[in-house]
């Protein structure tokens, strides 16, 4: 099956180095041979891969131990606790996990100003959600990316 997907690198002339496949937690639950040759296999490739919803699994750290992950995304229900200080020690801890593994972190769901400074001040390098941008269709990315990130 990866083959078709080595094709399609090729064909698409896309760098992988430039792509981070998302795998949510719950995904890795058959953990088979099959699963962990595949993953180890696009990992192989030079693709990125992140652990999305990290926190909301089943076995979050057992994934983290068996499989190579470039990028854990914090759940957002951990952004937006209604408890703001057991959720940051959360974040906190998710944060200091992840740098000692040399893995990087992005805070999903930020929605307002005070999550993102909040964030930043604990150390969480990137985040993503509807303060920086809504979901967008396909064919206005390239626009998206040109007001965010003018050419000279």
């Amino acid at each position: 099956m990866l083959r078709r997907y080595d094709a399609a690198l090729v064909a698409g002339g896309v760098d992988p180095r430039l792509l981070c496949l998302e795998i949510t937690e719950t995904a890795l639950l058959r953990r088979t041979s099959t699963v962990t040759a595949n993953l180890e296999a696009i990992h192989a490739r030079g693709i990125s891969m992140a652990v999305d919803d990290f926190g909301t699994g089943y076995a979050s750290l057992t994934y983290l131990n068996q499989y190579t992950f470039d990028l854990i995304k914090i759940d957002r229900s951990f952004v937006s606790a209604a408890s703001p200080s057991r959720g940051h020690a959360l974040i906190e801890g998710i944060i200091a996990l992840a740098k000692t593994l040399d893995i990087g972190v992005t805070a999903e769901g930020v929605e307002q100003l005070d999550q993102a400074a909040s964030l930043h001040q604990m150390g969480c390098p990137s985040a993503q959600g509807w303060l920086y941008s809504p979901a967008v269709p396909p064919e206005a990315v390239s626009s998206l990316l040109d007001r965010v990130y003018p050419h000279p």
